[in-house]
């Protein structure tokens, strides 16, 4: 028969448990969307010179609790083999926030690249498929068109080149949309 006395030195047991389940269950979602996402068709990023056309977006994001870090690429292929010419092929994210299931952050426009007061775009991503893919509105301003990026790495497959973004200039004269003389996605003059 069990005493009062011996329940008693059982209990911090339990509590130990109790305590480390409830930290864990309260920390499994803070690297959820560590990894990279690719935008399933390419993203029309109106009166933005170098994407009016629209490009494939490949994010590649490091998630810290409720932080989230990463770089925003501009491709013109659907594996992000080719950044799209005439912007810089890669940018930072800014002030990523993941709360509620939902990803915002700040990035600036890929043009100008070197110098010049490059406009900052935003994202607006929610969650879907357990962190497998991303859906929302991304750009400069919200036209009731919702994105979907879905996952094409995990936090592990990521690569020092996934993870470096020096933010070069791909050389040829940007795009502001159809009709213009700039470079197209494919790299040649439209």
């Amino acid at each position: 028969m069990r005493t009062g006395s011996s329940m008693v030195r059982q209990a911090p047991g339990w509590i130990c448990l109790t305590a480390s389940l409830v930290l864990l269950a309260g920390c499994e979602n803070s690297h959820l969307l560590t990894g990279s996402f690719v935008s399933t068709e390419r993203v029309t990023f109106e009166n933005v010179p170098g994407l009016g056309t629209g490009a494939y977006v490949k994010l590649v994001l490091g998630q810290f609790g409720p932080d989230v870090a990463g770089i925003i690429r501009f491709c013109s292929d659907p594996d992000c083999a080719l950044s799209v010419k005439g912007i810089c092929d890669c940018r930072f994210l800014i002030d990523g926030r993941y709360e509620n299931g939902d990803l915002v952050f700040g990035f600036l426009a890929p043009y100008p690249c070197d110098g010049g007061d490059p406009e900052e775009l935003a994202g607006w991503l929610t969650s879907r498929n357990n962190g497998n893919s991303l859906e929302g509105p991304i750009g400069r301003t919200y036209d009731g068109r919702k994105w979907t990026f879905s996952r094409k790495q995990a936090a592990g497959d990521l690569t020092t080149e996934d993870k470096t973004c020096d933010q070069s200039f791909t050389g040829a004269v940007p795009d502001s949309g159809p009709g213009d003389d700039g470079a197209d996605l494919d790299g040649g003059n439209g």
